[in-house]
């Protein structure tokens, strides 16, 4: 299977997961997106969504951002981390729209890499989300996912975003990253990826390296006076995963068993069955 193949069949997996998902950060102008992307560096956007509530409120439009305070924009801001650099930059940015842009996000990548604060990722993410336009925003989860799949060897965001402009369509690209975002919240996780929920393990690098001890657990079982319990996951395939408890003495079995398919049980009953020696 080519790369191209397999991005392929990614888009149309998390499509279908994710056919509605959009940015995480709140705004409502454009501007907003701008700045609610600079605190997101090193800072989850749930808690940049908690900040900007009450920044965007104090601050309503493009030219109070130019005019604060630099000291009260920098406590505002503080719960996102590195509150300095960042209220800095947002003044600045706010200053550079003005004075150089007529107030408007530019619209090309070039012009948008002169503005303080904004590289390549936040620049693709205002092209993709104010504009419409093809972009490729590498995150960490988006490398992360990306080389799992076996998109690509590399792990500098800009690498990444030439291997993946090759490979997405570009009409879906923007979107496309969104999905991933999500998809790495969800499933595709940093530690502990959860492969058995996963649309891509078919064709997913990552998951045809995994040994098989990490594929299945064997039963484990304790006693405790007399008695026995325990059980064990299976994967037997990688949308499939087979559950099994037992618990047993010497005069009695009970078995509980049951099969799940993309996260949706197929087979299996509530109450455990009782086998009673005789």
């Amino acid at each position: 299977m080519t790369k191209k193949e397999k991005a392929l069949l990614a888009c149309e997996a998390l499509e279908k997961i994710y056919p509605d998902v959009e940015c995480s950060l709140n705004f409502t102008k454009p501007y907003e997106l701008m700045i609610a992307t600079r605190l997101s560096a090193q800072c989850t956007d749930a808690r940049v969504n908690i900040v900007t509530e009450t920044l965007f409120k104090k601050y309503p439009t493009l030219e109070s951002f130019a005019e604060a305070d630099l000291s009260e924009l920098e406590e505002v801001v503080k719960p996102c981390g590195f509150y300095h650099t960042k209220a800095k930059s947002i003044k600045e940015m706010a200053n550079q729209l003005i004075n150089d842009f007529g107030g408007e996000i530019p619209q090309t990548m070039e012009e948008l890499l002169t503005i303080s604060g904004i590289g390549r990722k936040t620049a693709n993410l205002l092209l993709g989300d104010i504009y419409g336009k093809p972009s490729i925003v590498t995150d960490t989860h988006f490398i992360r996912i990306t080389g799992r799949l076996g998109l690509t060897k590399n792990t500098e965001p800009k690498k990444v975003e030439m291997d993946l402009v090759k490979l997405i369509p570009p009409e879906i690209s923007s979107h496309f990253c969104h999905q991933v975002v999500q998809f790495g919240r969800d499933i595709c996780k940093a530690r502990k990826p959860e492969c058995s929920q996963c649309p891509c393990s078919e064709f997913c690098q990552y998951y045809s390296k995994l040994k098989k001890s990490e594929k299945f657990t064997p039963a484990l079982y304790r006693e405790k006076d007399g008695i026995w319990e325990g059980g064990s996951t299976s994967h037997f395939s990688p949308v499939m995963i087979f559950k099994l408890w037992e618990r047993f003495s010497d005069s009695c079995l009970e078995v509980s068993e049951s099969m799940e398919v993309n996260g949706k049980r197929t087979f299996g009953y509530d109450e455990p069955i009782i086998y009673k020696r005789v």
